[in-house]
C-alpha cells in the first residue's frame, strides 16, 4: 500500500485562478476523473469549472463552466463522474442549501453543460455498470440538529434516464 505522503502532488490552482472565473477569484479542486483517453477531469468547486488534465502532457485546460444560478449566485459543483459517453457533475447550491435547490448537470464530449437531475441536494457515483446511484443528502436545517434526520434519499438508475 502506498503512503499518503508519498504520492506525488500538482499545483492545480495557480492555472486556475490564473482564469479569472470568478469574482473574488477562487480555486478548490474538489473531485476528479477520469474520461476519454485517459485524461483526468477536475471539478473545481471554487471556480465553477471543469478543468481537463491531458494524459499525455499534463497541460491543464479549462474544459467548461458550470453556470451560474443567478447573476450573483454560483453553484458548488463538488462531484464528477464519467459514464463512457458523458460526465455527470453533482452540486450544492451553496449554504443554507435550501431544500430542492441542487442539480446533477450533464456535461458532453464538447463541454456544453445541461441539467441531468434537478431539485435535490445530491452526491453521485456510478455502479461497475456505469448507471449512476444519486444519493440526496438530509435537508439543512438553520436550527440544531443542522441536517433534518430521515429526510436522505438514494435513487439506482437502471437503463431510463432520470
Amino acid at each position: 500500500m502506498l503512503a499518503l505522503n508519498r504520492l506525488a502532488s500538482e499545483d492545480i490552482g495557480t492555472y486556475v485562478r490564473s482564469l479569472n472565473l470568478t469574482n473574488p477569484v477562487n480555486s478548490n479542486a474538489y473531485n476528479v476523473t477520469f474520461g476519454p483517453n485517459g485524461n483526468l477531469y477536475i471539478v473545481d468547486a471554487g471556480a465553477n469549472a471543469i478543468i481537463k488534465r491531458e494524459k499525455t502532457s499534463k497541460a491543464l485546460t479549462l474544459f467548461t463552466r458550470i453556470p451560474n444560478v443567478t447573476a450573483t449566485a454560483e453553484w458548488g459543483p463538488t462531484g464528477i463522474v464519467y459514464d463512457g459517453s458523458k460526465f455527470l457533475i453533482n452540486s450544492l447550491s451553496g449554504a443554507p442549501f435550501i431544500k430542492g435547490t441542487a442539480k446533477i448537470f450533464q456535461v458532453d464530449l464538447t463541454g456544453k453543460v445541461s441539467d441531468y437531475k434537478t431539485n435535490i441536494t445530491t452526491a453521485i457515483l456510478l455502479t461497475p455498470n456505469n448507471k449512476p446511484i444519486i444519493t440526496q443528502f438530509a435537508e439543512f436545517s438553520l436550527t440544531p440538529p443542522v441536517f433534518v434526520l430521515t429526510t436522505g434519499r438514494r435513487r439506482h438508475y437502471h437503463s431510463r434516464r432520470l
